[in-house]
């Protein structure tokens, strides 16, 4: 088994000078198992509805460290389909994902259903 966390996101071409793509964050997931999260994924009709095309997959060392990641990440990006974050939810700290960061540089794995 494989922990991670993953963000389903619409990509679009860019309308900013330089950057041919970007993309708008639907939902920050996480799993212990990422061979098996995507198949019948609960949030599949809304991510129909906004068009996602792309996931971007972490891998981490266990689902704590994958949920830890998740809600950091949800604190810092809201997203339409995601229930967001009340105060008492498990955090990374700023400093555990400063530790964190430089690791998962490398670890993340982009699918874009369009390629």
């Amino acid at each position: 088994k494989q922990a991670g966390t993953y963000i389903f996101t619409k990509r679009e071409m860019s309308s900013q000078v330089g950057q041919r793509h970007e993309n708008k964050i639907l939902y920050i997931g996480e799993t212990e198992d990422l061979s098996t999260r995507f198949y019948n994924h609960e949030k599949k009709n809304q991510l129909k509805k906004y068009h996602c095309n792309t996931i971007f997959v972490c891998k981490m060392g266990n689902k704590e460290e994958a949920l830890k990641l998740q809600n950091y990440l949800l604190g810092l990006y809201p997203t339409p389909i995601n229930n967001q974050l009340s105060p008492t939810d498990d955090v990374i700290s700023e400093k555990d994902y400063s530790l964190l960061y430089e690791p998962l540089q490398g670890r993340y794995e982009s699918q874009d259903d369009n390629h």
